[in-house]
């Protein structure tokens, strides 16, 4: 990787004729628009049943297994990996399979840590093959792609691109809700409100304006009101790092601020959020959520320092019960805590946790700092995104999520803070 920022390179340039070309032209760039594109759900919606069931499962099994064996391949063969994110790699996955192997129905549990272990292995494919922008750009490409793919399967009746609420509730528009090519409504909204950004960003883009147009209406029709939520607090979150360039604070001065306005909502919200609750006339519980947390930081506690293993927990005799002991719970499958760093917590243990917060909080103070000093890099994106993610976290599974867009990302961003040291900005 030569560097971090975005090179103007020249027209004769070997590399500049090779960004000229279309995407499909390009095999990498195609693999890895198809990799994550998988990783949104594109093969899910596909091979997968609308309704449940098992036909086609096994298919789309296949679909990943072909995607992680390519991308070892990509990795062992010729992938010269400094030896900080070597040694990353190789005590992630050891970790992530030793603990899984320890916990409860460990041969069922590994092939997901198998695959884990297999997304950051294709983020350091990703992160040593190309620059940061280029993948930025692919994954711009490829959110559009789906966005604008699952608007016509809308329109033509494609049954697989709706979504069925189990309450029959329609969207904003009155229609019934929509997922398009991706695992589900609210996924489906939240990478909606990631693409929106990276058009956004681009300033010289063609059809910018009626493709942000499309991709607003895209959100409505999934009938997602957190997508809405999660785009405004994105663009509110750019305009403050935008902010923050003219007044060129320091990221220490903002992790602070950013630290003292988390303790103190979270402080409001744990002293007052029921009573709030109710007085919006809104379940007090989140429709689960906050038992669903407090199952979770007790399951975390029996196994404090390694966790159960990754994914294991729900598949113990142990989960079952305390299900069946909590009445929204009982017809409901349960499939993660709702919550990542909870999630990350049972998983993983602590020092899974620990591993989390390093990554993410190594990636925001790096990229924070290259912006300052490179506005036409990628970093005010990637710091965008990385807090909208930790925003959306706390109510949603994102983080050390196997086969998962957040959790590529992340990883993506992690390992590229190991291609450069940016140069140390001048602070007011």
């Amino acid at each position: 990787m030569a560097s971090y920022s975005d090179p103007h390179l020249a027209a004769d340039n070997p590399r500049a004729r090779a960004l000229s070309r279309p995407l499909v032209l390009r095999p990498f760039r195609s693999y890895v628009a198809f990799y994550l594109a998988c990783s949104m759900g594109f093969n899910a919606v596909l091979l997968k049943p609308a309704h449940g069931g098992e036909g086609g499962s096994s298919i789309f099994i296949l679909s990943w297994l072909l995607l992680v064996g390519l991308t070892f391949l990509l990795f062992v063969y010729r992938l010269r990996i400094a030896l900080g994110p070597l040694l990353f790699i190789v005590g992630f996955s050891a970790y992530a399979c030793l603990v899984t192997l320890a916990g409860p129905n460990a041969m069922s549990n590994l092939p997901y840590a198998v695959m884990l272990s297999g997304n950051l292995m294709f983020a350091a494919v990703c992160v040593r093959r190309l620059e940061l922008h280029e993948i930025m750009d692919i994954l711009r490409k490829t959110i559009v792609i789906l966005v604008l793919l699952g608007l016509v399967g809308y329109v033509v009746g494609f049954q697989k691109v709706y979504y069925f609420d189990p309450h029959d509730r329609a969207n904003v528009l009155g229609l019934q809700p929509m997922r398009g090519f991706f695992s589900h409504k609210i996924m489906a909204s939240l990478f909606c409100a990631v693409g929106m950004l990276l058009v956004y960003e681009k300033r010289n883009m063609q059809f910018r304006m009626p493709v942000l147009g499309l991709m607003a209406v895209f959100i409505l029709l999934t009938g997602s009101s957190t997508g809405l939520v999660l785009l405004i607090f994105l663009f509110l979150i750019r305009s403050l790092i935008s902010w923050n360039l003219k007044r060129r604070l320091s990221s220490g001065t903002v992790f602070g601020v950013l630290g003292i306005l988390t303790l103190a909502l979270s402080v409001v919200a744990i002293r007052y959020g029921q009573e709030m609750l109710i007085l919006l006339n809104r379940d007090p519980t989140l429709t689960g959520r906050t038992l669903l947390w407090a199952w979770g930081l007790e399951a975390m506690s029996q196994k404090f320092w390694f966790g159960w293993g990754f994914g294991s927990y729900f598949t113990t005799k142990i989960a079952e019960t305390v299900a069946q002991s909590i009445f929204v719970f009982q017809n409901y499958d349960v499939p993660h805590f709702h919550q990542s760093f909870i999630q990350t917590g049972v998983d993983f243990g602590i020092f899974g946790v620990l591993c989390l917060v390093y990554m993410l909080g190594r990636s925001i103070h790096w990229h924070y700092r290259d912006y300052l000093t490179n506005r036409d890099g990628p970093g005010r994106q990637v710091v965008s995104i990385l807090l909208l993610c930790i925003f959306a976290s706390t109510t949603m599974h994102l983080f050390f999520n196997y086969n998962h867009l957040i959790t590529v990302l992340v990883m993506i961003f992690f390992l590229a803070t190991f291609e450069k040291r940016p140069p140390k900005p001048e602070l007011g």
